[in-house]
C-alpha cells in the first residue's frame, strides 16, 4: 500500500490478516512481517498500533473473547425455551469456528501470549475457559428452572461438553462436524444429568439404610463385633455374655444371645465340656 493512504480500520485489517495466516500456515507462519504483508500495509503500521507483536496477538485474542462474552448473554436469555440439548447444539459451532480453533492452538504454542492473556482475563486456558463459563452459566440458568437435575454438577457438565466438542470440531478438518454428531455429543453429555437424578434417589435410599443401621446398633448396644470372631473383643465379650446368659432365668436353649454357640448347640461350649470330662477321668 502506498505511503500516506489512510487505512479505514487498521486493527481489524491486521486481525483478519493474522487469522487468514493462522488458517493457512498455522502458528509457525505468523510473524509481524507476514501479517503486514498479508494485510497489504507498511511494516510500521502494526507497531504504530501495538506495543509489540505479542501485544498485537493478545489484542487479537481479547477481541475474539469479547464475542464469546456477548454470546453468553444471548445463550442465557434462551434458558427455558426449546430444549437444553438443542440450544447447546446450536451454539457450539460458533464457539469452535476454524478461526477460534486456530487461535487456541496459537495460545497453546506461545508462552508469552498465554501469560499476557492470563494476566488480562484470569483464565487458565484463554478462549476455552470462557467457552466453558458460557456453557456453565446457561446450564445453571436451566437448573434454576428445573430443566437440569438439582444434583447435577454444572461445572463438570460444562467442562465435559466443551472438551468433547473441542475434540469433535478440531477433528473436522476445517468444516463443521455433522449436525447429527454435534447433537449426539450434547445428548451424551447431558444424559449424565438425567442419570444423576436417579443417582440422587439411590443415595437417599443408601443414607436411609445407614441411618437404620445406626439405630439398630444403638438398640443392640453396638454388638456388631458378634459377627466376627477375629474381633479383638470377641472372646472377652462372649465370655461375659455367656455368664450373664447362664444366670438369666428365661434364657433360650440352643446358644448365647446374638447367635453365639452354647453347650446345647455344639461349638465352643461342647468342646469345652468334652475337655472337662476327659480331665476328670
Amino acid at each position: 500500500m502506498p505511503t500516506g493512504v489512510a487505512i479505514r480500520d487498521p486493527r481489524g485489517q491486521l486481525f483478519e490478516a493474522a487469522e487468514r495466516i493462522l488458517l493457512r500456515d498455522g502458528p509457525a507462519g505468523l510473524t509481524s512481517r507476514s501479517v503486514t504483508a498479508e494485510a497489504g500495509v507498511a511494516k510500521g503500521v502494526l507497531h504504530r498500533h501495538f506495543a509489540d507483536f505479542d501485544d498485537f496477538l493478545a489484542e487479537l485474542a481479547l477481541s475474539r473473547l469479547a464475542r464469546i462474552t456477548s454470546q453468553a448473554d444471548g445463550l442465557r436469555a434462551v434458558a427455558g425455551t426449546g430444549t437444553v440439548a438443542g440450544n447447546l447444539a446450536a451454539v457450539l459451532p460458533s464457539l469452535f469456528t476454524p478461526e477460534i480453533l486456530a487461535l487456541i492452538r496459537l495460545v497453546i504454542a506461545r508462552d508469552e501470549l498465554r501469560a499476557r492473556l492470563r494476566a488480562a482475563t484470569g483464565s487458565r486456558i484463554p478462549l476455552v475457559s470462557e467457552s466453558t463459563a458460557m456453557v456453565a452459566g446457561y446450564l445453571a440458568a436451566e437448573q434454576d428452572l428445573g430443566r437440569i437435575a438439582p444434583a447435577a454438577d454444572i461445572g463438570t457438565l460444562a467442562l465435559t461438553l466443551i472438551g468433547a466438542a473441542h475434540l469433535l470440531f478440531a477433528d473436522a478438518d476445517g468444516a463443521d462436524p455433522d449436525p447429527v454428531a454435534i447433537a449426539g455429543t450434547v445428548a451424551a453429555v447431558l444424559a449424565g444429568a438425567a442419570r444423576l437424578r436417579l443417582g440422587r434417589a439411590g443415595r437417599e435410599r443408601m443414607e436411609h439404610g445407614q441411618h437404620a443401621g445406626e439405630r439398630g446398633r444403638e438398640k443392640t448396644g453396638g454388638r456388631e463385633w458378634m459377627a466376627d470372631d477375629s474381633h479383638p473383643d470377641y472372646r472377652e465379650r462372649a465370655a461375659g455374655l455367656g455368664q450373664d446368659h447362664a444366670r438369666s432365668p428365661d434364657r433360650p436353649r440352643g446358644g448365647l444371645p446374638g447367635g453365639l454357640p452354647g453347650r446345647d448347640q455344639g461349638g465352643h461350649g461342647a468342646r469345652h465340656a468334652r475337655v472337662r470330662r476327659r480331665s476328670r477321668r
